[in-house]
């Protein structure tokens, strides 16, 4: 008896806590944001999941709140300077880009409060092309996305209460010079800008998911290096699939606990890898992401027919092939900048 217990102790359910907490908190957040249907619902558990990740604190309510009040001020930024602009676009865009790159450059400003900020940014103009007023419409959703997300990531933590002694496998981030994250925000706009102003321009209204996750993966570290980019590509695929797999099963049985019950195992599988503190072990987390997407885009009243789902997968694996490609290049160009100089 006191062996098996040994053996149940052995396992650590402290390290193992982390992963259930992200694997069931996924779940909870993707079931809730389908069964509520709100508008852009389908973003709620890919934002919430940046809540979740190895070596993430919970928010206090000091910063909860701060955050929010934030997010306001830029959604309601992005909708005035849209009003003003957006028949402009000779001085609209260069703005833009310009806005982008200070929040992109900004050292007060962690990774997720830059994610939702540029999301807000590059939404909310975008949609204003079609109709000012569904401009706002937006930027009130991403408010009640962040709200939703906040709310339930905080639920998640009081289920699965946070321990400091779990993160002990992730790396504590290097602080970074001026100039890199000048370098980095530059190529970020860099990357952005061409396919917002097509967008811009075409009005590619259909394929807004497609812009929304480029804004992502621009943000994501690993995009910016050469090897880990190939696998982000196959990550991305790969989560694809898990999507159409678990969007085929839904088809038989058409349940929202049978959906629950399909995206903690997903969770549970990408987690326990993500957790790992492997090399590599960042793209399990990307791969749920896309997961996540693709499954809330098609399977909500929002979602598009079943048929559809291959297009979905379609969309993301250009979105990430143009963002690894697109980085590829400008490292390239700067690899021979450097050459020519030295």
């Amino acid at each position: 008896m006191s062996a098996d217990s040994s053996h149940i102790d052995s396992y650590g359910w402290a390290r193992a806590r982390p992963v259930f907490r992200y694997a069931v908190g996924a779940a909870v957040i993707l079931t809730f944001s389908l069964v509520a249907d709100y508008t852009l619902s389908y973003l709620t558990p890919v934002l919430a999941l940046n809540f979740l990740n190895p070596g993430m604190k919970p928010q206090t309510f000091k910063t909860g709140i701060a955050f929010l009040i934030m997010l306001a001020v830029t959604s309601f930024f992005a909708v005035i300077f849209s009003r003003i602009f957006i028949s402009f676009p000779m001085v609209f865009l260069p703005m833009f880009a310009l806005v982008l790159l200070l929040v992109l450059y900004s050292k007060r400003l962690n990774a997720i409060v830059k994610l939702f900020l540029t999301l807000s940014l590059t939404l909310i103009p975008f949609v204003s092309l079609v109709s000012t007023r569904l401009g706002s419409v937006i930027a009130i959703n991403l408010i009640i996305n962040a709200l939703v997300a906040l709310l339930l990531v905080w639920l998640v933590f009081l289920i699965f209460p946070f321990n400091e002694k779990a993160i002990h496998t992730t790396k504590a981030g290097q602080v970074r010079s001026e100039q890199e994250r000048y370098r980095d925000a530059i190529n970020t706009v860099i990357v952005v800008m061409p396919l917002f102003i097509l967008y811009f321009i075409y009005q590619w209204s259909g394929a807004i998911l497609v812009l929304i996750f480029v804004m992502i993966l621009s943000l994501t570290p690993a995009t910016r290096n050469a090897k880990a980019g190939i696998f982000m590509v196959i990550a991305n695929i790969a989560g694809g699939i898990g999507a159409i797999i678990v969007f085929n099963l839904l088809t038989v049985v058409p349940n929202v606990f049978f959906l629950f019950l399909l995206t903690i195992i997903a969770g549970l599988l990408m987690g326990n890898r993500l957790f790992s503190g492997r090399p590599g072990a960042s793209l399990y987390g990307t791969a749920f992401s896309t997961f996540l997407l693709i499954l809330g885009s098609v399977t909500g009243s929002e979602g598009e027919a079943g048929d559809k789902v291959w297009t979905r997968v379609l969309q993301m694996s250009m979105a990430v092939s143009y963002v690894v490609l697109a980085f590829a290049i400008i490292r390239q160009f700067s690899r021979s900048n450097k050459e020519k100089t030295t």
